[in-house]
């Protein structure tokens, strides 16, 4: 009856609507408004299928997709917009999505991880190759998922936690957005070299992410200093995991032998080094795989890879054996993958080089070693509180709170260039404010351990005066 009056609307189907809706009864309700849910879910799910497949049909007639890589950079040569000209915009281009814990996309993990599991077969479903049979063992697949929804609790009961929400949010990173980089990247060179053929060209990372959960206390107060850190340590472990099993499939995938190609001096020195740097186990993996140097290369960044991601989770840097052993900086990293990428290209390995290490080296670039920047947002009266605390306890500046807004410029100002510390461990504070400052120890442990750019936003809300933004 819904469907019907959707399409046409007749005033009877309204009546029988309304007669039925009023006999229901709480239960039923409830049920009804969950198939309802799961109903335009699925509709979504099809319908993001079907724009994919609309789209892939457009290219294959020749035609082009309004708003893809090649429909704008095909109205910019039709413009006269030269290469060079491009290049320039795209070096000081700059696009963020950023995550937040929004309540309308309140789905659980387990939910997300179905819908995405019928998307995934409805798309292999669409292949030609299936034989009846086939096609009707992938479309029990799909029943088969949408029944387990129907049985499972849509929603959260209760409302999740710090930990569920910054779990929910990875969960993009790993299925969607660590899989697409390389592919969006590459989208884009190809389309630059048909049409702007004789442009000298390296597209920088323009595409990075952000996030708001775990680092958000104005809108969620249970985002204390702690559970920061250890989204930022979350952020981290997973980007070093991921890059952990990159790494492993071009150990499986990198076979070439010395006994058959060449490769560079810079790499044999570099594998050399490695073995000089951890004698422990530096020789079996020359023996593991003899005459396979890139193998080889590749064991060594796995292994100071799994050693950087063991540092992330420990608890002090005494737990931490052999820490030259670590990945500092993202930049290391890429200057081994470089090495390799090296000398694929000057030993006839270019397609190896621009295919499969090129990947990973786009996907360094972009996620680093803190996958996402973290911005921290709290509301300007927790600061205020917390510096009028912090002038009590010294016994400076009385009735802080009570002065008019040029003397608080004036003192905050002083104080901003004043080189003594304001506030000293073991300061005699407040729970709510020590909550306060202690966000900015994070924030500095932040910067040092995870990533120069971990955090490098913080947002004041409500703020109404210039003495909101000098207190912090």
């Amino acid at each position: 009856a819904c469907k019907k009056i959707k399409d046409q609307y007749e005033p009877s189907i309204e009546a029988f609507l309304l007669r039925e809706s009023e006999k229901l009864n709480l239960p039923t309700s409830s049920k009804l408004i969950q198939a309802f849910a799961l109903y335009f879910y699925l509709l979504n799910t099809a319908e993001e299928n079907f724009g994919m497949q609309q789209r892939r049909e457009i290219q294959r007639q020749g035609g082009r997709v309004r708003g893809s890589f090649e429909d704008c950079l095909a109205r910019l040569k039709e413009k006269g917009v030269d290469g060079q000209t491009l290049l320039d915009i795209i070096k000081d281009l700059s696009i963020e999505p950023v995550m937040t814990a929004h309540p309308t996309e309140a789905k659980r993990l387990t939910v997300l991880k179905k819908y995405r599991k019928i998307y995934l077969t409805i798309f292999k479903k669409e292949n030609p190759i299936w034989t009846p049979e086939e096609k009707a063992l992938l479309q029990e697949e799909i029943t088969n998922e949408i029944q387990k929804l129907w049985q499972t609790g849509d929603i959260f009961l209760e409302r999740p936690t710090v930990q569920e929400e910054v779990s929910n949010g990875l969960h993009y990173f790993r299925e969607t957005f660590y899989p697409v980089i390389p592919k969006l990247y590459n989208s884009l060179q190809r389309c630059m070299e048909r049409f702007y053929p004789d442009t000298e060209l390296y597209l920088q990372p323009f595409l990075k992410f952000g996030s708001w959960i775990g680092g958000d206390r104005d809108g969620n107060p249970n985002v204390t200093p702690e559970i920061t850190r250890w989204t930022l340590r979350a952020h981290k472990d997973l980007i070093l995991s991921l890059y952990i099993q990159s790494v492993q499939e071009l150990i499986g995938s990198l076979s070439q032998s010395t006994t058959k190609v060449n490769v560079s001096e810079e790499l044999l020195a570099t594998i050399e080094n490695d073995t000089g740097n951890m004698p422990d186990i530096g020789q079996r993996v020359l023996n593991r795989n003899p005459y396979e140097p890139y193998r080889q290369k590749l064991s060594f960044i796995k292994i100071r890879l799994e050693k950087t991601k063991e540092a992330n989770n420990a608890d002090t840097p005494s737990q931490i054996a052999n820490p030259e052993k670590l990945y500092q900086s993202p930049s290391e990293l890429l200057h081994d993958l470089n090495i390799i990428r090296r000398s694929l290209i000057t030993n006839k390995g270019m397609r190896t080089a621009e295919i499969e290490i090129a990947a990973l080296i786009k996907r360094v670039e972009v996620f680093g070693f803190r996958l996402a920047r973290l911005d921290m947002r709290e509301e300007s009266a927790k600061h205020a509180r917390a510096i009028c605390e912090v002038f009590d306890r010294l016994g400076i500046y009385p009735a802080f709170y009570e002065m008019s807004e040029e003397e608080k410029i004036r003192i905050l100002t002083t104080e901003i260039q004043n080189r003594r510390p304001l506030i000293h461990d073991g300061m005699n504070l407040s729970p709510e404010c020590r909550n306060t400052i202690e966000t900015f120890s994070v924030i500095k442990w932040a910067r040092e351990e995870i990533s120069p750019t971990a955090i490098n936003t913080y947002i004041i809300s409500m703020t109404h005066e210039v003495s909101d933004i000098l207190t912090v």
